[in-house]
């Protein structure tokens, strides 16, 4: 084998392994936990709803990736085996649906219609309403846990 093929060889291999070790890297970079970071935002689930009511894009781009910390009135929960969900709505537009870890179950279950709460969670974006089905818009947070 010829000094050059050698030299190519050996470069491709340096190349693979040094793949093969970043995405090792990112594949076990632990997870951030958002109930240990602080919240980018604080915000009651009126403020947000009324955010989204004046201008969506706006909104969707100032709450973009940040964790938020908010503050509102259960309207409803729902929890199943793997998914635990808090409903906020005012009867507007848009309704906030927070999606919350495994790990917050047991508070969730505890939660009524009517109750005061504040949860922590990343914002991830939202959906717009479907008019013909007279759907409203949803506001997503996930990743939540109830401070509160």
């Amino acid at each position: 084998m010829s000094k050059t093929l050698k030299a190519i060889l050996y470069l491709i291999i340096a190349v693979l392994l040094l793949g093969a070790g970043y995405a090792a890297y990112i594949y076990f970079k632990p997870i951030k936990v958002i109930a240990d970071q602080k919240a980018d935002i604080q915000i009651s689930d009126k403020d947000l709803l009324k955010y989204f009511t004046e201008n969506q894009q706006e909104a969707n781009i100032k709450y973009e990736n940040k964790i938020l910390e908010l503050n509102g009135t259960v309207k409803k929960t729902e929890v199943n085996d793997s998914v635990c969900t808090v409903i906020f709505d005012s009867g507007g537009d848009f309704i906030i649906i927070a999606n919350c870890i495994l790990d917050a179950k047991k508070d969730v279950q505890q939660l009524k219609q009517g109750d005061n709460t504040t949860i922590k969670g990343i914002y991830s974006g939202y959906i717009i309403n479907d008019e013909t089905f007279m759907i409203p818009a949803e506001i997503k947070i996930d990743k939540c846990t109830l401070t509160k």
